[in-house]
């Protein structure tokens, strides 16, 4: 399946949930990617730097997909995102770009957020429908592996 995309914003509440989106990030013309919290609430991260290890690893596999997608780190609390800042974060960034929110529902609160603020400003939800090739599940591995056992999430992240 092609998209031809002229303008797409790709926005996720964590480094890490924009990979549901590869697809799309692939095939855009110009696609920004904007990551609305640290990341730094999770369990599976360092001690100390984790929001930066979250970064460079979104960074690392952002080159991998499309080297030309630009990344936007926001750097919200991770757990503290309402509907009303990702709202304000987005609502003048994407005039007239495709929106979409790279938020499976699984009841975190960021997610939560996020989907509701997305759904508010008209943007597309991911659904589960769009899946890759093993490509997506080596970049996903490589690049996030370390946050824990990713075979559990392909379904959850849309890979398989």
């Amino acid at each position: 399946m092609m998209w031809l995309l002229a303008l797409v914003l790709v926005v996720a509440p964590h480094p890490d949930d924009e990979v549901t989106l590869y697809p799309v990030i692939e095939q855009a013309e110009a696609v920004e990617v904007a990551v609305l919290t640290d990341g730094a609430g999770s369990s599976k991260c360092p001690a100390v730097g984790c929001s930066e290890v979250r970064e460079a690893a979104s960074r690392g596999a952002l080159a991998e997909i499309n080297d030309e997608a630009v990344l936007r780190m926001y750097g919200e609390p991770d757990g503290g995102l309402t509907v009303e800042r990702a709202e304000f974060l987005l609502y003048n960034v994407c005039d007239g770009c495709e929106l979409w929110a790279a938020a499976a529902d699984y009841g975190h609160p960021d997610h939560t957020a996020l989907r509701t603020a997305v759904s508010r400003l008209g943007g597309r939800l991911y659904d589960g429908a769009l899946r890759d090739s093993s490509r997506d599940r080596d970049i996903v591995s490589r690049w996030f592996g370390w946050l824990g056992p990713w075979q559990g999430r392909w379904h959850h992240l849309g890979l398989g």
